[in-house]
């Protein structure tokens, strides 16, 4: 199970810390440098460099995945799907570049859902549940952005 991937070195409060920093880094520079944003997030989605980037951190975080999961039945995929991995990549970069940063982001936004939810599994403090809420609403949005990116 995924359960367990992240939970040996991931706490509810280190995710926290994490996440709150995240978000005011990047909230801190949009609110610096409003113009330069701006101009960036226009340019954003069809940046083919930028997702090139992030299509590569999202695979290598994929083969990591299912390097390290338990498949369960499912045990005998392993290896066709680590041969799968980086030949899907290769084919999305070529293929599918119109918007590909934002797909890309979608994607990554989609794998970090599950450490912060992983997190929060069955953890006492209410707080929980406002980390497990943006989880939930990354997942929401990063869903339109890999399917309808425009």
């Amino acid at each position: 199970m995924t359960r367990h991937l992240y939970s040996e070195f991931l706490t509810l409060q280190l995710v926290g810390y994490l996440v709150g920093a995240l978000l005011v880094g990047l909230h801190l520079y949009a609110f610096l440098a409003p113009a330069k944003t701006q101009e960036f997030l226009k340019q954003f989605p069809r940046q083919k460099q930028i997702g090139i980037v992030l299509l590569v951190i999202d695979l290598i975080w994929c083969f990591w995945l299912i390097s390290n999961i338990d498949l369960g039945e499912f045990y005998t995929l392993k290896r066709p799907l680590q041969m799968i991995i980086p030949i899907a990549g290769v084919l999305i970069i070529i293929y599918v570049d119109e918007f590909l940063a934002v797909r890309a982001l979608g994607i990554l936004l989609l794998l970090l859902a599950c450490p912060i939810l992983e997190a929060a599994f069955l953890k006492p403090p209410l707080s929980r549940l406002l980390l497990s809420g943006l989880a939930y609403l990354w997942i929401l949005v990063a869903l339109f952005w890999v399917g309808m990116p425009y």
